[in-house]
């Protein structure tokens, strides 16, 4: 009890003097674009979870989600929820998400579209070996490109455990999947693009998002 005790107030510390959250919200409480009873609650379960799991990358996430939505400029719901996704997502998970962000998000993907506003699905599924492929990098796979001559040949390592990963992000609503054809086990391809709130999170955690932006649809359109 004593170690979670003096965790959660090392916590508390960090949360005023790293992210000083008082002096932001002295500044700028009329500004917020968080609902103040939920950052409260976000405040609480990340201080709770903090103290029971002892994970230090974990704790600077949630620091860093506190941090910038009291920062934000654009409207946060639900922050709680973003704490707990990250209590509940691994490392591998937050991993597979930044490569979404890093191959399905950028720069210049919407300048090139012929209806304003709006971005074809071919724009993703175009990516879709590119994709595979840094995800199975970043799972640690011993993955190669196939060469262009062999476009339709399955790359020889398995696809099984970042579709997996993918799948579990669009159970939180972290991704969205672009629909091919039926896959074949275990090297059939699949498409996932990051989700809004997907984004959201990681420009919570500290991420660079492109086109953010794009995402944003202000409420009278």
């Amino acid at each position: 009890m004593k170690g979670r005790r003096e965790r959660a107030q090392a916590f508390l510390d960090l949360l005023r003097d790293q992210q000083k959250i008082l002096e932001v919200l002295g500044n700028k409480f009329d500004n917020l674009k968080v609902n103040v009873e939920d950052l409260a609650e976000a405040v609480q379960l990340a201080v709770i979870r903090d103290a029971e799991a002892f994970n230090d990358n974990k704790r600077d996430r949630y620091l860093k989600i506190l941090g910038n939505a009291v920062r934000s400029s654009d409207q946060i719901d639900d922050l709680a929820s973003f704490i707990r996704d990250v209590e509940m997502l691994g490392e591998r998970d937050i991993a597979v998400l930044k490569i979404l962000n890093l191959v399905m998000n950028k720069d210049g993907d919407w300048e090139q579209q012929t209806v304003k506003g709006r971005l074809h699905p071919s724009v993703f599924i175009q990516r879709r070996q590119e994709l595979i492929l840094e995800i199975a990098k970043t799972l640690g796979m011993n993955a190669k490109q196939v060469p262009s001559v062999y476009y339709d040949a399955p790359a020889p390592f398995s696809h099984e455990e970042g579709y997996s990963i993918c799948a579990r992000l669009q159970g939180f609503g972290l991704a969205h999947e672009i629909e091919l054809s039926a896959r074949e086990v275990p090297l059939g391809e699949y498409c996932f693009r990051p989700s809004k709130r997907g984004l959201l999170l990681l420009r919570l955690i500290g991420e660079a998002v492109p086109n953010w932006k794009r995402y944003v649809v202000p409420e009278n359109t």
